[in-house]
């Protein structure tokens, strides 16, 4: 039987960002790297928000239209994370995230940050789980 530990189905996270860094510069490194949301860490190793790809359109339109600077991340991102264990149930996730709008939870081992789960790893879970993935 396959494994149904979120650990076995999470995704490496490329890119943290800091809540001090300009926020253009923040979704400049979203787009090249091809990632839609990204957690922010304070210094202390903390997570104390996510910056996605649906919270910066407005601030990409106002910086572009008005050609001026915009502001930190801390000013754009979403200051609630979710948070799950690696060794919880990926099917509890699924189930639970079904009526939820979260693009992702940061995974946690031993309280690190060890990547994130999404739609798309819940749907793979699933896939795999059903024998078709």
């Amino acid at each position: 039987m396959q494994s149904t530990a979120i650990k076995d189905y999470v995704s490496k996270i490329h890119l943290v960002l800091n809540p001090n860094m300009d926020v253009l510069e923040a979704i400049g490194k979203l787009v090249n790297l091809k990632v839609t949301t990204a957690p922010v860490v304070d210094d202390q190793g903390n997570i104390v928000g996510l910056l996605t790809e649906h919270g910066c359109l407005n601030v990409a339109l106002q910086s572009g239209y008005f050609a001026e600077a915009v502001g930190k991340v801390a000013d754009f991102m979403d200051k609630e994370v979710r948070t799950i264990e690696a060794d919880g149930n990926i099917l509890d996730l699924a189930a639970a995230a079904h009526g939820e709008q979260h693009q992702a939870y940061m995974v946690l081992e031993e309280n690190r940050l060890i990547g994130h789960v999404g739609y798309h790893e819940m749907l793979k879970a699933l896939m795999t789980l059903r024998g078709t993935g």
